[in-house]
């Protein structure tokens, strides 16, 4: 017998369990590993190389970033910096501005994109990746990170219950629900922040600042800052703009995983600000943020 509703069942089985105390953690928790995989891995990390680390940091970031179930990382690298060379122009694969309907313009870069052909894989921009050993076996088994960012939740969670009903509560809850969420706030940059908020720097496009996203997109959300810098490893350079991204680099680097950190100087931000913007934010670097650490070994 299937009854539909909020419980819905078949012969007794409830199909979406409750959202209780462990499923609310074990998909928060996922949530950040995979938001963060990608914002601190696929992106500053590899896309950008906005700082060096040692190879396994290098690994558990690409695996949490393949956990979110974005595809591997030579693809995802390419398809972004594609979008940094074309940005809101006819070639760029996820602009809103490729429709003059905004409302569909809208619809297509938050997730249409994702469906069409726009997608590309051209060697010529990720020729550096394709040399690294690390991404190389990351992107050999891309196909196993996602099912492992489904399967690892849904082990906890049963082995927490002890029941089936709770592993399956881990697996729908920590393992589908936080990747589709952490999709749907990956994608807001796309959309979102190419429509609306304040646009400090003339990066020659439509990205823009939208301060409401920074938790839960990590600080991705400061899309013009990193229009201008894009290799800089903090996206929230203004007064009162936080970056939870920058947050963990500044942590993973006062342990010595990562070292040389890209961050534009004072004045560079000011020669580039627009009149009447906020001022650059004092960003403190540390000199062993810039050295690498004896015992560390350089990801390739």
């Amino acid at each position: 017998m299937v009854v539909f509703g909020p419980s819905l069942r078949i012969f007794g089985f409830q199909l979406i369990p409750e959202l209780d105390f462990v499923n609310g953690m074990l998909c928060m928790v996922f949530y950040e590993i995979k938001a963060y995989g990608i914002t601190v891995g696929y992106h500053r990390y590899f896309t950008h190389k906005s700082f060096e680390a040692d190879d396994g940091t290098a690994i558990c970031l690409g695996i949490a970033g393949g956990m979110g179930a974005q595809g591997g990382i030579k693809r995802w690298a390419g398809n972004h910096r594609r979008h940094h060379w074309k940005s809101d122009t006819d070639e760029d694969i996820s602009s809103p501005w490729y429709s003059d309907n905004i409302v569909f313009g809208l619809c297509f870069s938050h997730l249409g994109w994702v469906w069409t052909e726009r997608q590309i894989d051209d060697p010529n921009l990720v020729r550096d990746l394709a040399k690294n050993p690390i991404v190389k076996f990351l992107d050999k088994y891309a196909w196993f990170w996602p099912i492992l960012g489904f399967i690892l939740p849904a082990i906890i969670a049963g082995l927490i219950t002890w029941s089936f009903k709770g592993a399956w509560g881990g697996f729908l809850w920590g393992g589908v629900m936080s990747t589709a969420a952490e999709h749907q706030f990956t994608f807001t940059i796309n959309s979102i922040c190419h429509v609306f908020g304040s646009r400090p720097f003339d990066t020659g496009d439509m990205s823009g600042n939208v301060p409401i996203l920074s938790g839960t997109t990590k600080g991705e959300n400061y899309h013009n800052n990193h229009h201008e810098f894009e290799e800089s490893a903090c996206h929230g350079l203004l007064e009162d703009q936080y970056d939870p991204s920058w947050e963990l680099i500044k942590k993973l680097a006062d342990h010595g995983h990562v070292w040389n950190i890209r961050i534009p100087s004072r004045e560079k931000i000011l020669k580039r600000l627009k009149p009447g913007s906020p001022p650059p934010k004092v960003i403190v670097i540390k000199p062993e943020w810039i050295r690498k650490p004896k015992n560390a070994k350089k990801a390739a």
